[in-house]
């Protein structure tokens, strides 16, 4: 193996002379071993430690024994070397579709989540013994690659004193997050919960810090707030964006000294609570505004966790969408046709998994009982949006079938052209620029497959 090596040392240096390459010799008495090959892969990166992390790494599975090769899947999927995996294929493969090098998205379903037992992270302390059972349990599905992420950060993150900042668009999943972080955290106290934005300013106060009898009109007695009630356990802090000023510097208080003083007390106590908050507003503009403050806000972001919107996972709209089916018809198995899923796959869904679950409870309502739900089915009333039209062009992903969105942006706009006729097929065509036969035609196949 050494003379093949070197010639290939020798060829990267000719096709790419400012590229330093070095050989890095393993000592294998059984490359069939895997847990030798994994013992002796981690000294060597070990020893590449300063090279890995100042640079993107790439791992070809192409040469070396089947074994060599799960051991690097093993390493990249799990995440304790981040490197993109790549695979060469012999000529007689190579195709349009498949050239001759590319990359593995360790990401995709077919791939199972591994979980490492030697990294910086303590895992085997961090995570939960089952996590596929603990996200079935809280309801969080998908497995686009940015969401993947998100969820292998809350896991990540759950064990740690800091408290975290979650970001996302509105619908999105925060509360579901809030709630996967405190139940890995293995923190004895509950989760309690509010919605800055849902509570007057001077109630929110007693809601969270609690009240002393007599602190104000109506102070009949002592009152536990919510940061005593999460004690041992998580305070969820939503929309923390629309915190009145005054209040935020009380919570800076709590995370800064771990002292909570109820309204009208004259002393605090101390209180063991970690404090997770989201928000959908921009945070850093409200600082610029003075309507945030700056401490509080690195405070709060200890770490951070970012949640993709919908428009940006469309691989996990179909699978949403099945789950909320499941959900609501548990006795019933209904499922959705080819064009419906189109359908859902195409919209921007500007309310994201919020705004698919209404959606989908909608077109139940529509099938009315019929074991599949159609595109004729799926109804969404945007404010930019009439008609059930998409607003704008789909993301291009994975599965993704131009030739049938092609139809079924035909049949919507047909569909909307006979709505503002009143049925009229003639001025229908009209509208659209087709013939009347054109119309008919779409017409007849309608009226053929409701029967």
């Amino acid at each position: 193996m050494e003379p093949n090596a070197e010639s290939t040392k020798i060829r990267l240096m000719e096709v790419a002379p400012q590229t330093q390459v070095e050989i890095e010799k393993l000592n294998l008495n059984d490359p069939t071993d895997h847990v030798a090959v994994l013992s002796v892969l981690r000294r060597s990166l070990k020893r590449l430690h300063h090279l890995i992390e100042a640079a993107s790494v790439s791992v070809s599975v192409t040469s070396g024994t089947p074994q060599i090769h799960a051991c690097w899947f093993l390493l990249a999927a799990s995440g304790e070397l981040p490197c993109t995996v790549l695979q060469i294929r012999p000529r007689q493969y190579v195709t349009m579709d498949r050239p001759i090098v590319s990359a593995i998205d360790l990401t995709r379903p077919e791939f199972p989540r591994v979980i490492p037992a030697v990294c910086k992270t303590d895992w085997a302390r961090v995570a939960p013994t089952n996590t596929t059972a603990l996200l079935d349990r809280i309801g969080i599905i998908g497995e686009a690659p940015a969401f993947v992420k998100a969820i292998e950060d809350a896991i990540r993150f759950a064990n740690s004193p800091l408290s975290i900042l979650i970001l996302g668009e509105s619908g999105t999943g925060k509360e579901l997050f809030a709630r996967l972080i405190h139940e890995a955290s293995g923190r004895t106290g509950k989760l309690e919960a509010v919605n800055c934005a849902g509570i007057p300013d001077q109630l929110l106060e007693s809601e969270l810090f609690g009240h002393v009898k007599g602190a104000f009109t109506g102070a009949e007695k002592d009152r536990k707030g919510l940061i005593d009630m999460a004690n041992k356990g998580t305070l969820f802090l939503d929309e923390i964006g629309e915190m009145p000023m005054n209040l935020q510097a009380k919570l800076l208080r709590v995370l800064q000294d771990r002292e909570v003083r109820p309204v009208g007390s004259e002393h605090g106590h101390l209180v063991d609570v970690r404090i997770v908050a989201a928000t959908n507003a921009d945070l850093e503009r409200g600082i610029r505004e003075k309507s945030f403050r700056k401490d509080l806000y690195f405070r709060l972001s200890g770490m951070q966790i970012r949640l993709p919107a919908l428009r940006e996972r469309r691989g996990d709209v179909a699978r949403l969408a099945q789950y909320f089916l499941s959900k609501n018809n548990a006795s019933k198995p209904i499922h959705l046709t080819r064009e419906a899923i189109t359908a859902l796959e195409a919209y921007t869904w500007p309310g994201n998994i919020r705004e698919l679950k209404d959606t989908i409870d909608r077109a139940l309502t529509y099938a009315q009982g019929r074991p599949a739900i159609d595109a004729e089915d799926i109804r969404v009333f945007p404010l930019s949006c009439e008609g059930g039209i998409p607003e704008a062009l789909p993301e291009p992903h994975e599965g993704f079938d131009l030739k049938e969105y092609k139809r079924e942006i035909d049949r919507k706009l047909k569909r909307r052209a006979l709505e503002l006729a009143e049925g009229n097929e003639a001025k229908a065509a009209r509208l659209l620029g087709i013939s009347p036969q054109a119309m008919n035609k779409h017409v007849r196949e309608k009226t053929h497959k409701s029967q």
